[in-house]
Formats: C-alpha cells, sequence, structure tokens
C-alpha cells in the first residue's frame, strides 16, 4: 500500500493497483496507472464527471488493461439471490422495485462530503446513491432510459434525495438516499400477489401486509450473523464482500476468470456516473425527467 504513485516501486511493472483516494483524483491517477501498464481498480465512483470515466475506459481500452470499479454491495449474498430470482421471472412479472439506502458517514472514516449540497459533486449522490444507480440497473438486467430526482429532506448534515429510474420497459424504480443518523439499507421488489426483501441480512418473501416484518426479520438476520462472525473470528459482513471482489479482480487481471456478472467494469462505472450527473441535474432543475442516451450519456 501506498499513499501516492511516487511512493510506488519504480521496478518493474506492477500487475495492478487499487485506487481508494478521494474521488477527484480518480481520473488523473487511473490514468497514470494505466498508462503505466498496470490493471485498475478504482473505489467508488469512478470519476466525479462522465467524460473522465469515458476517458479511463477509452484509455484502458486502448492500452489493453482492465478497469474494475469497486461497488462491493454487488457481493451481499442477498442482493446476488434477489437478482437471480428477478432474472427468473416472466417479462412484466415485476411491478416496481424500492430501495432505501440511508446511513451516517460520521460513523465511520469516510472519504465523503456529507455536509455538501446533494448537488454539488462529491455529496450525497457520488457518496451513497451512486450504489443504488449501480445496483438497480443490475439487479433488473435492464438499462435506465430516465432518471429524476427531488429532496425529501434538505438540512445541514441530514439530507434525503429520492431518486427515480425509468427502465428499458417502462418499469420504474424508486431510491432514497440519507445522510443523517438513521441506518436503514433495503430492497423490495414488489411482484403483486407478494415480495422480495433484501437487505445485509439475506432475502426474505413477504406479502405486503407482512412487509414491515420482513425488514424486522432482516435486521435479526444480520444482528445474528454478526454474532457468529465475532464468535468464529471471521470478519465482518461488509469487509468479507470487499474481500471477494478483490480476490475475483486479482483472478480477473491474471486471467484466470473473465469479468463476474457481479463484478462492475469500467464501462458500468461510466453508465453509474451517467446516472449521478443526471440526478444531479435533475435536482437543479426542479425534480425534471433527464433522458439516459443508449450508450449511457445524457
Amino acid at each position: 500500500m501506498a499513499e501516492s504513485l511516487g511512493a510506488l516501486p519504480d521496478t518493474g511493472r506492477l500487475d495492478a493497483v487499487l485506487i481508494a483516494t478521494p474521488p477527484e483524483s480518480h481520473c488523473a491517477l487511473g490514468a497514470e496507472v494505466l498508462r503505466r501498464g498496470s490493471h485498475l481498480l478504482v473505489e467508488k465512483p469512478l470519476a466525479l464527471q462522465l467524460g473522465e470515466a469515458e476517458s479511463l475506459v477509452t484509455l484502458a481500452e486502448h492500452l489493453g488493461r482492465q478497469v474494475w470499479v469497486g461497488f462491493n454491495r454487488r457481493f451481499r449474498s442477498g442482493y446476488g439471490e434477489l437478482r437471480r430470482c428477478l432474472q427468473e421471472l416472466a417479462p412484466g412479472r415485476i411491478l416496481g422495485l424500492d430501495f432505501e439506502l440511508h446511513t451516517d458517514p460520521r460513523r465511520w472514516d469516510a472519504i465523503t462530503r456529507s455536509a455538501i449540497d446533494p448537488e454539488a459533486r462529491g455529496g450525497l449522490i457520488d457518496d451513497l446513491a451512486c450504489h443504488q444507480l449501480d445496483l438497480v440497473p443490475w439487479l433488473l438486467s435492464q438499462p435506465v432510459d430516465a432518471v429524476r430526482a427531488r429532496y425529501l429532506r434538505r438540512e445541514p448534515g441530514a439530507s434525503v434525495v429520492e431518486i427515480g429510474l425509468r427502465l428499458r420497459g417502462g418499469m420504474e424504480a424508486r431510491c432514497r438516499a440519507g445522510h443523517g443518523t438513521l441506518q436503514l439499507e433495503q430492497i423490495t421488489a414488489d411482484l403483486g400477489d407478494r415480495l422480495l426483501v433484501a437487505g445485509p441480512g439475506g432475502l426474505v418473501g413477504t406479502t405486503r401486509a407482512l412487509a414491515p416484518l420482513a425488514g424486522r426479520r432482516l435486521g435479526v438476520l444480520a444482528a445474528a450473523d454478526a454474532i457468529r462472525r465475532r464468535l468464529a473470528r471471521r470478519p465482518k459482513a461488509t469487509v468479507e464482500t470487499i474481500r471477494q471482489q478483490h480476490a475475483l479482480w486479482a483472478a480477473g487481471v491474471r486471467g484466470a476468470t473473465a469479468a463476474s456478472g457481479e463484478a462492475a467494469d469500467g464501462t458500468a462505472g461510466a453508465r453509474g456516473v451517467a446516472l449521478t450527473d443526471a440526478a444531479r441535474h435533475s435536482l437543479a432543475g426542479g425534480g425534471a425527467w433527464v433522458s439516459i442516451s443508449p450508450s449511457g450519456t445524457q
């Protein structure tokens, strides 16, 4: 591990480099890593501007290098199970999807600017909502055609943004992302006669009437898993997802395996930046729908 590229060894080429610096530095550092001949894993988001993200993907393709993006939530077992369940359903069976993601970044040493206006680059949308904007199209295996966003709460240190996604085929998903004191992470897929509810604790099926109990059950499952991990001296669930991602990345850059469906490559990372950009523009425009082109740009 090094605190700067200048501190990396000069002798020989490094096979791969992980960049875990503030997002505004990702493009410049990533480009230098690629030009040195190394593969690249960038912690989310890939960049703060779409042009920067696309330039990294283009450079990697030109140099024959791989770019992966650190969306470790793709490796949560409950989300992987939810994705497999949704892929097995007949077209039109999924009526909607809701994603709640609220956290207090002051509880850990996060590289974030939680007090900044969410419309600013590097704030709530780039730090937290980017996970949702990556996961929803991945879970549903559908690209996003349009995005709109509005404030549900806007106070210093406590903001909540609701982001609507219109997916190919007309289905809409709704995401709510918040920085504050609330801790909540839950995805609910509406199948009409039943709901599938996923979170850090796993995946459960339920009826609409019993939906609140499903969230509590997932909380109990997550707490029980945390206790088992402590007793067995195993890493925390989030740490394990990061390790799984790094192991897959290492295998990928060695050529032992192709990029898995669980992993976010550079193209997926650039699409995510296009969606965060669209959400930011929608907020500034009073919540209007912002179209996304087939290539992922606005």
